[in-house]
């Protein structure tokens, strides 16, 4: 883990040692806010992501599991079972059940395999699943996994029959990283390639390669030191969201036409039907990346997105053109006006950052989610 940034804070808590407070109280106030082992935060789930993870296709998630269960009012689970785990990963999707639907969402980390096997069958892999943890950060950008899990259980849950494949890393058998062996499909990876695993001060790191792990285990660089990421998360964090989603975004030379297609190419003829519409909806500038995130005051839910621009002034220039987007805008992806399904409460700039704070109307709590993966016209930059 990298060494927490010196502030005044810690220098009080020094002063503090010296006037007789006890070694545990000391360590307490000087608990570092990369800290995902103690409590959670967006940022705090980025320091757990070393820098070396591969960034095109990246998407980072990470949720306050037990905060989000109880911010929606839902039983977390109490076992490790399918039925405990997809009813509960149904409700924090955004998706209605019954006409009711969680106020946040928490956007399920693929490294843990839910959509394909249940945590009590992942656990008899690895010793552990996401059953264990509290708070979790998942990063995957192509076949790179990377998801850690901090909670008061999971350090001492390891598997005794896993084996050690570099100085500290373990594994669920001894393979090349990402070998596919579809002989060897298990609970952990559909594909039959070899998961990593290791541990570290109450937190266990899983993911597809050695590299990735052995980085992780040194300390270093992480994706909350990134230029752009980093200030994404500290934002949210002032929102006090539970759950986040946080994406790098390539800018573009042609940005309505990624929009009009939604990750496919479009035909000319539909792209210039809707370049009028769209075009304006777009800040001149570019921006490095975005992130969504989830917070329900007082059991209202309210949706946060920030933009990471590359200079103060382009967040400046931007805070207009994102009101209207969305205030006036329509999806590229189904026309639908975005004032339909979002109510801006407040648009904020903190330096290179415009964060917008929402109210989804209902049914559409889980929406910016869905834009986001889709590249809808919300999330395309210029060049």
């Amino acid at each position: 883990m990298r060494p927490a940034r010196p502030s005044p804070v810690r220098a009080r808590v020094v002063a503090v040692a010296i006037a007789g407070l006890t070694t545990t109280s000391v360590l307490a106030a000087c608990s570092s806010p990369d800290d995902l082992a103690q409590e959670f935060s967006v940022e705090a789930a980025l320091a757990q992501v070393p820098a070396a993870t591969p960034r095109e296709g990246l998407l980072v998630r990470a949720a306050d599991m037990r905060a989000a269960s109880e911010a929606a009012g839902v039983e977390h689970p109490s076992d490790g079972s399918r039925e405990s785990w997809g009813n509960w990963s149904i409700r924090m999707s955004g998706v209605s059940q019954d006409g009711e639907e969680a106020p946040v969402v928490v956007s399920m980390p693929p490294t843990l395999n839910l959509d394909r096997a249940a945590p009590e069958d992942f656990a008899e892999v690895l010793g552990l699943s996401i059953q264990d943890a509290d708070r979790v950060v998942d990063a995957t950008a192509g076949a790179s996994r990377f998801a850690v899990l901090a909670g008061d259980v999971v350090a001492d849950l390891l598997s005794d029959d896993l084996v050690e494949v570099a100085d500290g890393v373990r594994s669920d058998r001894d393979a090349p990283d990402l070998q596919v062996d579809l002989a060897n499909a298990s609970a952990v990876d559909p594909t039959g390639a070899p998961v990593r695993v290791a541990a570290q001060d109450g937190r266990i790191a899983i993911g597809s390669t050695t590299a990735l792990l052995s980085a992780w285990l040194a300390g270093g660089d992480t994706l909350a030191d990134d230029d752009a990421l980093g200030p994404l998360a500290r934002a949210l964090d002032d929102a006090d969201v539970v759950s986040a989603v946080l994406m790098p975004v390539t800018p573009s030379d042609d940005p309505v036409a990624d929009a009009a297609g939604a990750g496919r190419v479009a035909p000319p003829d539909q792209v210039e039907q809707l370049r009028d519409r769209l075009d304006p909806l777009i800040p001149a500038d570019p921006f490095l990346a975005v992130g969504v995130g989830w917070s329900a005051p007082d059991g209202e839910p309210r949706v946060h997105v920030s933009y990471a621009f590359g200079e103060d002034a382009h967040a400046q220039d931007a805070e207009g053109v994102l009101r209207e987007a969305y205030g006036d805008g329509v999806s590229a992806v189904d026309g639908r006006p975005f004032s339909d399904r979002l109510t801006v409460e407040d648009v904020t700039v903190d330096g290179a950052v415009v964060t917008l704070e929402l109210t989804p109307e209902p049914g559409s709590v889980g929406f910016l989610e869905q834009a986001l993966q889709r590249r809808d016209v919300l999330f395309v930059s210029r060049a």
